[in-house]
C-alpha cells in the first residue's frame, strides 16, 4: 500500500486501497459538526461567538399538546362539583348571612351527605335537615328545594353564631336545640351532639385546607 492511502472494505469484504484527497483547506468544524448532526437526526452542538460565549441554537419546537387547556376545564368541573355541587347557593347564603362559607358545607356534610331529598328518622328535611315546624319559622316553603333550605338553614345558623358567640356552640344548638345549650351552659352531654360537634368541626377543617372539596 503506498503512503498517502486508507483502507476501506469492498462489497465482498476484500481489503482495497483508496486514496485519501487531501484539502488544502479543511472544513470548518461548526458546519461540519452541524451537517453531521443533521444526518443523525440530532441538533448540534452552539458554535462558538466571537466572544468566546455559546451562540443560541436555533430550536424548532413540535407543538405542544393543550395540557393548560385540559387542566382548566379539570379545575372548572372540579369548582362546579365543589361543596357536593351547591358552592353557588352556599356562597349566596354566606354573603347574606355572614357565615363561614366552609361551617355552611360542613354542616350540610354532616347532616345529609349533600343529598337534598334526604329525611331522617326524626322528620328533618333537606341538606340542612330542617324540622317542619324550624322550615316554617324561617320561610322555607319546601324543605327539599335545594335554595330554600341553605337559605333558611344558613339563617338559623347565623342566629344560633350570634346568640352563643362560637362555632361549637352554635353547632350544639343546631344539633340539640339551643334551650339545652343555654341550660346547661355549654355543649350538652350528649354523645350524639357531642360527636356532632367534632365531626362538623372536622368538616370544616378539612375544607379549610383543601382536603376536601
Amino acid at each position: 500500500m503506498k503512503a498517502g492511502q486508507g483502507i476501506a472494505l469492498d462489497s465482498i469484504g476484500a481489503i482495497r486501497d483508496l486514496p485519501v484527497f487531501r484539502q488544502r483547506r479543511s472544513v470548518p468544524v461548526a458546519p461540519f459538526a452541524g451537517m453531521l448532526a443533521a444526518a443523525r437526526g440530532t441538533p448540534p452542538a452552539p458554535a462558538e461567538s466571537a466572544r468566546g460565549g455559546k451562540l443560541p441554537a436555533r430550536v424548532i419546537e413540535a407543538p405542544k399538546a393543550s395540557f393548560a387547556n385540559d387542566r382548566l376545564a379539570a379545575n372548572e368541573s372540579r369548582d362546579s362539583a365543589s361543596f357536593g355541587g351547591y358552592a353557588d347557593l352556599i356562597a349566596r347564603a354566606s354573603s347574606r348571612h355572614g357565615v363561614d362559607p366552609t361551617l355552611i358545607a360542613a354542616v350540610i356534610r354532616a347532616e345529609s351527605g349533600f343529598d337534598r331529598m334526604a329525611v331522617s328518622r326524626s322528620g328533618a328535611k333537606g341538606l340542612m335537615q330542617l324540622m317542619d315546624g324550624t322550615a316554617r319559622s324561617l320561610g322555607v316553603s319546601n324543605p327539599f328545594d335545594a335554595e330554600q333550605n341553605v337559605e333558611g338553614g344558613t339563617r338559623f345558623l347565623s342566629s344560633l353564631l350570634n346568640r352563643f358567640g362560637t362555632p361549637d356552640l352554635a353547632l350544639a344548638a343546631y344539633n340539640a336545640g339551643p334551650t339545652a345549650v343555654a341550660t346547661h351552659g355549654g355543649i350538652p352531654p350528649y354523645r350524639e351532639t357531642q360527636a356532632y360537634v367534632s365531626k362538623v368541626l372536622d368538616y370544616q377543617k378539612s375544607y379549610q385546607s383543601g382536603l376536601m372539596t
